[in-house]
């Protein structure tokens, strides 16, 4: 015989969403990612590799965030919303040039990231400010509602001028942006979770570094029908993101 069982009072109910995924159909689209790319290539349409859905035809979450955290509340009776923030939105440029010391261990893998006070304005200078200011609105009403935040700082996209997933599907060795194949993706990862944190601190309760990193590594690197970019097979290259993925959570972790 089953038996009744209540949830915890402080059990989190919620509702989980991605920015690339819902914030585009509304308000300015965001070109400026890898998967945005990705998903406009001609070749991966004509392939089926996508599906040539678009996201500037998605659900318009950027502008009517209001009505479905509000609905969120209300229909779906949630006390928790899982959010993201889209890299390329916030830094649609290069922050390579923001200065930060790496800490190596004695292989060579990078330990720690740490950034200075002027980095930090640094980066500051470099955010949109229209792109923060509409993630922190989005934060407050949800806060606003009663909703608590857990944010995804990474869910999938990187901004193009990191990775460039149609130049590395035709070449490892001469592509020039190769993502998370590349350790110095993981410095700006640091960066760009310590700007996060410091930007949108008050208004989280939970963060989740990465989402899925297996996921990104065996579906880019080991799943060609995946539809995932770069749309690679190579066991030694999927180990690398693995290996870069896992690093950037930790340095990540010490930012937030």
């Amino acid at each position: 015989m089953p038996h009744d069982r209540d949830f915890p009072d402080d059990f989190l109910w919620g509702t989980a969403m991605s920015g690339f995924q819902v914030e585009m159909g509304r308000g300015p689209i965001d070109p400026n990612s890898d998967w945005f790319k990705w998903v406009h290539d001609p070749k991966n349409i004509r392939l089926g590799i996508v599906s040539g859905d678009l996201p500037e035809d998605g659900p318009g979450f950027w502008e009517l965030y209001h009505e479905d955290l509000l609905r969120a509340k209300r229909e779906l009776n949630n006390n928790a919303i899982r959010l993201s923030v889209e890299w390329s939105r916030i830094f649609p440029n290069p922050t390579f040039d923001v200065p930060a010391k790496v800490v190596r261990d004695n292989r060579g893998d990078i330990e720690r990231v740490d950034l200075s006070r002027s980095s930090m304005d640094y980066l500051e200078e470099k955010a949109s400010k229209e792109s923060v200011k509409r993630y922190r609105e989005i934060l407050e009403k949800a806060h606003e509602l009663g909703l608590k935040v857990l944010l995804t700082i990474y869910h999938w996209p990187l901004p193009l001028w990191i990775h460039d997933p149609l130049k590395l599907r035709n070449g490892v060795i001469h592509a020039e942006r190769r993502g998370w194949l590349d350790d110095s993706t993981i410095v700006e990862f640091a960066k760009f979770s310590a700007y996060i944190a410091k930007t949108f601190g008050d208004l989280v309760d939970i963060y989740a570094t990465i989402n899925e990193p297996i996921v990104i590594a065996f579906n880019g690197y080991f799943n060609p029908d995946s539809g995932f970019p770069p749309r690679l097979k190579d066991l030694n290259l999927m180990l690398r993101v693995l290996k870069n993925l896992a690093i950037a959570h930790g340095v990540a972790y010490e930012q937030v």
